[in-house]
């Protein structure tokens, strides 16, 4: 925990971020003004029809009317367990399987879940054979398999389930990765149960339908012991704090349509103007990007998750706010929870071994962030992304390496208060975490919009950049700030404990 400044000092750095966020949304907003909305088909009508609503964002686009499609089903899967639960829990995963067959068997037809269902068997069967290499590679291989389009062109489907059966697979397979490492890692003394059991088992996690489009990833340590856990009456409390946490995502949900209503930046990917933006309206419009993106995964995320929670499975917890996280590896640590562990239990510390070595680690950093690449699709864009986010925590890495080192604490201590020890960090951490946001434009826009901002940033004036870097600067303080606070929660909460 980094030292607390002087309320004045805190003020002037929270006032100064939330204002240029502010400011730079406002331009951006003025900037659409310039555009005439009817040119553009990724324009259609909105609410009403002076208002139009911005549709270019594909992903959202697809992701509503399958999650209105996908309701009922909810409800009906979640009704049908806690019945099971109710009565005879040891038949819970036979229900997970039935009830997602046949939703499969609705939204895509027999050959679709046919297909997916015989993926899932085949990675079961490799498993068998005890090869983590041979697993690994198979899974690699479909996962560039789903993101190609070659195995799911062969189902013939419609546009919309076309893309949400790759979406569907690539998640699938993270699942079938984890059962199958799990159970290979397990000591041989520990008891499995009959294969055909066991197989039920791995599919009714594989396939687990609150989540199993859209995310998160389920650790299957967590999703075994929700399995476990006998019914628990449903109290007015609980049943009151299950409404109001879904009732939190179809809230943001309907931010987020109200917001494509009056901010077109998701169209700007196809629209040139965006190099002729003012650098208020470019700032606005990055922030936007990032924003708008965290806002959707928070509404998808949030819907599986709670459906899997009030099941009493636990699931990870919702991204964080982006404009509170400045650095590379809390951004990955907490806004993809799921994926985070993941990585960092298949690929992570098997890479690293017993040794605790920087060179290890950086190895192993290095494997995780190719199977982000290879899982994101390998598009040109994704790989700036994957690389300037590896350097980011590369650099990170090494910076806590040397501050960990006698020589480096005694130098620092002797030159800085506690207070100037924090404002040194937050400078040193303000170009990676403009990196950060750099790096993101590829990933969030595309290449050109990318290559829009880093053009921007090397051709502008000094004095522009200067604003920019004071700004960033800022707003990692805000951000030491809001981390600072959350450890003092943790700490008075074990206090309170004790």
């Amino acid at each position: 925990m980094y030292a607390s400044l002087s309320f004045g000092e805190i003020t002037f750095y929270c006032v100064t971020w939330v204002s240029a966020v502010f400011y730079s949304v406002y331009q951006l907003w003025d900037a659409t003004h310039f555009m005439n909305p009817n040119r553009y088909k990724a324009y259609e009508v909105g609410w009403s029809i002076s208002v139009k609503d911005d549709s270019s964002d594909y992903e959202w686009q697809m992701w509503v009317p399958f999650l209105l499609f996908k309701v009922p089903w909810l409800v009906s899967h979640f009704v049908g367990a806690e019945l099971v639960r109710r009565n005879n829990i040891e038949l819970l995963p036979v229900w997970y399987v039935l009830i997602s067959a046949i939703f499969l068997l609705n939204y895509v037809g027999a050959f679709a879940t046919a297909v997916l269902v015989m993926k899932c068997a085949l990675i079961y069967a490799l498993h068998l054979l005890r090869s983590r290499i041979l697993l690994w590679a198979v899974c690699v291989t479909l996962i560039i398999g789903y993101n190609m389009g070659d195995i799911v062109d062969v189902l013939s489907l419609e546009r919309r389930e076309h893309y949400m059966m790759s979406v569907c697979g690539s998640w699938v397979l993270l699942r079938c990765i984890g059962f199958c490492l799990d159970a290979l890692n397990a000591s041989t003394s520990t008891p499995r149960p009959p294969m055909p059991v066991e197989f039920v088992l791995y599919l009714s996690y594989c396939l687990y339908l609150p989540v199993l489009f859209l995310g998160p990833v389920i650790m299957y340590s967590d999703f075994q012991v929700g399995l476990k856990q006998t019914y628990k009456r449903w109290t007015f409390p609980r049943i009151l704090c299950a409404l109001l946490s879904l009732l939190r995502y179809v809230f943001w949900g309907l931010v987020i349509d109200a917001i494509l209503h009056y901010l077109y930046f998701n169209s700007f990917v196809m629209i040139p103007k965006t190099v002729r933006m003012g650098n208020w309206a470019l700032y606005g419009y990055g922030y936007a990007l990032g924003q708008f993106f965290m806002v959707k995964y928070v509404v998808v995320y949030g819907i599986g998750s709670s459906v899997a929670r009030l099941e009493q499975i636990d699931a990870p917890h919702n991204p964080k706010c982006i404009a509170r996280v400045h650095l590379y590896s809390y951004m990955w640590r907490h806004f993809d929870q799921g994926l985070y562990l993941f990585l960092l239990k298949y690929i992570y510390l098997p890479c690293c071994g017993h040794s605790k070595h920087y060179w290890n680690k950086l190895f192993a950093s290095l494997m995780c962030f190719v199977f982000v690449y290879v899982w994101h699709t390998t598009h040109f864009a994704i790989l700036i992304w994957t690389l300037l986010n590896f350097i980011g925590v590369t650099l990170e890495g090494l910076g806590k390496q040397i501050s960990a080192s006698a020589a480096y604490r005694k130098w620092e201590d002797s030159t800085f208060s506690p207070q100037g020890i924090r404002r040194f960090h937050a400078l040193l951490a303000t170009p990676i975490f403009m990196m950060s946001a750099l790096s993101n434009f590829y990933f969030l826009g595309s290449y050109a919009i990318g290559q829009v901002f880093v053009s921007r940033l090397l051709n502008d004036a000094f004095q522009h950049n200067l604003y920019l870097f004071s700004i960033c600067y800022c707003c990692c303080q805000v951000s030491i700030e809001v981390n600072n606070w959350e450890q003092r929660k943790v700490l008075e909460a074990k206090l309170k404990s004790q």
